[in-house]
């Protein structure tokens, strides 16, 4: 009989789902694997990218580093004043007698023309006219030179010479004179019209109501006033003008006429004056006037390089060893004088320019490729010829000097400001 006490098993056929579920579940489990077999993949491209990277910085290094080198060699001013002769006719520049090759020009010049007066003059006067004197007296009245009569509102008269006022009449009829009278002083305010005048001289005598005068027309005559006359300032301001305008003629002339190249400094031309004058006199009642003058302007033109030629020449005698000139020159000149007959030309020049040490570039390449920065730069300022000096790498990360001399550029500056 068969025992109850059985173990039993049940086996459930596997959940057949929606299909979506089982698509999920495999994909899950796909990532899953991934996930187990991707934890070695990733650490071999890191090292693989890293060896690259490591590579490129090699190359960059080896094939494109590269250094700039500035540097700021030592500098000495220079300067010097020389006499300086430019010949007609001479061909080339000659730095042992300080000479340069000229051009000698010269022009004739006349002219007439009128230049204002600006002298002024006081042309004042004195009113005129006649009075009538009365003499109430029984006897006649003297009165001298100068004798003076005082109008009604104050205005001073004399009279020019010594007269004698007749006596009154037995009837009483006022002895009369008419006299000629001349104001005190100039001006347009002794115009006046007809007054009755007193004599100042006889106030506080009988006399001051016995004899009295009196006009009958206006004085006239009275001014005063500018006028402008020549003066011997006008005349030499004139010649002084006319002097001027014929140079600068002559050497606009003389200029247009150069060969190529040259110039004509119209502060170097020579002057000389064959005629001048004016037959006007000062003090003349002019307000302008007329001069005259014929001239003869000489000159001798140069080239300003054949000038920058010979300054550079003659600084560089004054060279020190293992200097040389930088090629700006500053030159000025003046103070020119004409001899042997307008033919030479005697002038000052100054000139200027720096000195520098000389710097070999191919010596500097040589001394610092392969160094680390800081050590270039000290081996450069080690440098008698250096100033100052500057080293610059690229790309950023490199830290020394480029073994290869091709890869180092040296710049010089010369005329630059230092940069610290």
């Amino acid at each position: 009989m068969p025992s109850n006490n059985r173990k039993i098993i049940d086996i459930a056929p596997p959940h057949v789902g929606r299909r979506g579920d089982i698509q999920r579940t495999l994909r899950i489990d796909a990532l899953n694997e991934d996930e187990q077999n991707g934890r070695r993949v990733p650490r071999s491209l890191f090292m693989l990218f890293g060896l690259l990277l490591l590579s490129g910085f090699g190359m960059v290094h080896f094939f494109f580093a590269k250094a700039e080198v500035q540097v700021w060699p030592q500098i000495r001013e220079l300067s010097l004043e020389e006499s300086v002769s430019v010949i007609a006719d001479s061909q080339a520049v000659q730095p042992l007698i300080r000479s340069i090759p000229g051009h000698a020009v010269a022009e004739s010049r006349q002219a007439t023309k009128l230049y204002p007066a600006f002298g002024l003059s006081s042309a004042s006067s004195r009113a005129t006219g006649t009075i009538r004197v009365y003499n109430t007296q029984r006897t006649a009245q003297t009165l001298v030179a100068q004798t003076r009569f005082l109008s009604e509102n104050n205005k001073l008269f004399r009279i020019e010479t010594r007269v004698v006022v007749p006596a009154a009449a037995s009837s009483g009829t006022p002895g009369t004179l008419d006299v000629r009278v001349v104001a005190a002083e100039a001006g347009e305010s002794y115009n006046i019209g007809s007054s009755n005048f007193a004599l100042p001289g006889l106030a506080g005598s009988a006399l001051y109501t016995q004899v009295y005068a009196r006009s009958f027309e206006p004085m006239k005559g009275g001014s005063t006033e500018q006028i402008t006359v020549v003066t011997d300032q006008d005349i030499q301001q004139a010649r002084n003008a006319i002097l001027a305008d014929l140079k600068r003629e002559a050497h606009k002339s003389m200029e247009a006429e150069l060969p190529a190249g040259f110039t004509l400094d119209a502060d170097l031309l020579s002057l000389h004056v064959l005629e001048a004058g004016t037959p006007i006199r000062p003090g003349a009642e002019l307000g302008e006037f007329n001069y005259s003058a014929k001239v003869e302007v000489r000159g001798v033109a140069f080239r300003l390089e054949d000038l920058q030629e010979l300054a550079s020449e003659l600084l560089r005698t004054r060279l020190l060893h293992h200097e040389e000139l930088e090629r700006e020159v500053m030159i000025s000149y003046g103070n020119g004088r004409l001899q042997e007959e307008g033919k030479v030309l005697i002038m000052e020049m100054e000139a200027h320019g720096t000195a520098y040490e000389t710097v070999d570039p191919v010596e500097i390449k040589k001394q610092i490729q392969g160094l680390q920065e800081s050590a270039a730069e000290r081996i450069l300022a080690d440098y008698l010829s250096v100033a100052q000096a500057k080293v610059s790498l690229w790309p950023f990360w490199v830290k020394s000097v480029p073994g290869s001399e091709n890869r180092i550029r040296v710049d010089l500056h010369i005329d630059e400001s230092r940069p610290f």
